[in-house]
């Protein structure tokens, strides 16, 4: 055999168990490998089992959050409808109020006009009851003064009647008293004349009342006044009869009680009439 031929055969072996021991080398890697890829896939089957159960805990936790969500969508609008009712509510109820407020100033405004018209009222009824005590206390004063003219015209009646015997026996006494004031007036209005002022003929005390009646039947007629001998009023003396500013004349005492007097007209202008209430005095 040729040297190359034992050449190329022990190449060829070389070779050959070149090959057998990449080949084992290459089965021995490839049988680690597959264990490691058994170990790889159990692993990555292990993830995925994992990450599936992570997932469907997502995908179970997503749905809850979804779930939630549309609750609280639903919630809140719930919500928002509520704040709209609210505010619509609260428009009204300020509408409401501003109603209240302008039916309160309103009332206010009445109750004040109310208030004023009490206290004018009260005002009024105040003096009209001060009228009415007053108006009462005239009205006493003036029953009063009616009784007492009343019980006067009856004592000077009684007097008149126990001092004279008749009607004709009292007209003479009153001519005569008349002639004799004429002639005291004529001497007066002498003495006037030659003093050339008024002359007080008389020297009376300052003594004054009120007309309590009248009795025109006789004439020249009787005045009963509320003054008599408690008051010093004697028989005979001179009243001057005022009402107000105005003048109405003269009368005199004709007879005298204790608390009254009944006295004869004297002077009376035309036109004048003496009337109860009127003022009475001995001085001018």
């Amino acid at each position: 055999m040729k040297p190359i031929g034992l050449v190329f055969i022990v190449i060829n072996l070389v070779l050959a168990a070149a090959f057998l021991g990449y080949a084992a080398h290459g089965l021995a890697t490839t049988e680690d490998l597959n264990s490691k890829l058994d170990e790889l896939t159990e692993a990555k089957e292990t993830e995925v089992a994992e990450a599936t159960g992570r997932f469907t805990e997502a995908n179970t936790s997503l749905t809850s959050v979804k779930n939630d969500r549309d609750l609280l969508r639903e919630s809140r609008d719930a919500l928002q409808n509520l704040v709209a009712d609210l505010e619509s509510e609260n428009a009204e109820l300020k509408r409401k109020d501003e109603e209240r407020s302008a039916m309160l100033g309103g009332i206010e405004s009445g109750l004040g006009d109310i208030s004023s018209s009490v206290a004018q009222a009260t005002e009024r009824a105040e003096r009209a009851e001060e009228a009415r005590r007053e108006a009462e206390l005239e009205r006493d004063a003036a029953l009063d003064e009616a009784a007492a003219a009343v019980a006067s015209q009856r004592d000077a009646e009684a007097q008149l009647a126990t001092s004279t015997n008749s009607m004709e026996d009292l007209e003479v006494a009153v001519n005569d008293l008349r002639s004799e004031n004429s002639r005291l007036e004529t001497k007066l209005q002498v003495a006037e004349d030659i003093l050339g002022g008024p002359v007080d003929a008389t020297s009376q005390p300052p003594i004054a009342g009120f007309v309590t009646g009248i009795n025109n039947s006789i004439s020249p007629g009787l005045v009963a006044l509320n003054v008599g001998s408690e008051k010093g009023v004697k028989r005979g003396m001179t009243f001057e009869i005022y009402s107000g500013d105005s003048y109405k004349g003269r009368v005199r005492v004709a007879s005298v009680v204790g608390d009254k007097c009944a006295a004869e007209i004297l002077i009376n202008p035309d036109g004048v009439s003496i009337e109860r209430g009127d003022y009475a005095s001995t001085n001018l």
